[in-house]
């Protein structure tokens, strides 16, 4: 089973990313036979970058969820 982790960033779309954030995580859980998802949420500027640094390797999947800056930060972090 695939491990996926989510970087989300509740700040993006000026906070409206926390409403997107709650279906994204009921899709997920519809989703459990295919994947193991993980989801992290950013507390400031740059954690994106730190979680992606530290927690990337662990996973066969990462994803970005938030604005252009959140992409750009865990991108960041994985090169």
């Amino acid at each position: 089973m695939r491990q996926v982790l989510v970087i989300a960033n509740p700040a993006a779309s000026r906070g409206g990313a926390v409403k997107a954030l709650v279906k994204v995580r009921k899709l997920t859980r519809e989703h459990r036979d295919c994947c193991d998802f993980d989801f992290m949420v950013t507390e400031n500027p740059q954690h994106a970058t730190e979680l992606a640094r530290t927690h990337a390797h662990d996973y066969d999947l990462v994803a970005a969820f938030g604005g252009d800056g959140t992409v750009n930060e865990v991108v960041q972090g994985m090169v």
